[in-house]
């Protein structure tokens, strides 16, 4: 699970009252159905930037580029 995805669920679920284990898949089956369409709203933080940039550079072929994300990163 990619930080950004981590952050908007405990994000989301700080602002829950489940009792239960119960109430506690409901409220992660409403923020998926959230998510999905669209309505859950997050902010990047200089982390989440941070992480997308190493994404980038483990996902690319070139050695250089993978350099300049991961340099991007820091």
């Amino acid at each position: 699970m990619d930080n950004k995805f981590n952050n908007m669920i405990n994000e989301f679920l700080a602002n829950t009252d489940a009792k239960d284990e119960k109430e506690l898949n409901e409220k992660l089956q409403e923020f998926i159905e959230k998510y999905n369409a669209g309505e859950v709203k997050y902010e990047n933080t200089i982390l989440d930037d941070a992480y997308e940039l190493l994404e980038k550079a483990e996902r690319t072929r070139s050695k250089a580029q993978a350099i300049k994300y991961a340099k991007k990163s820091i």
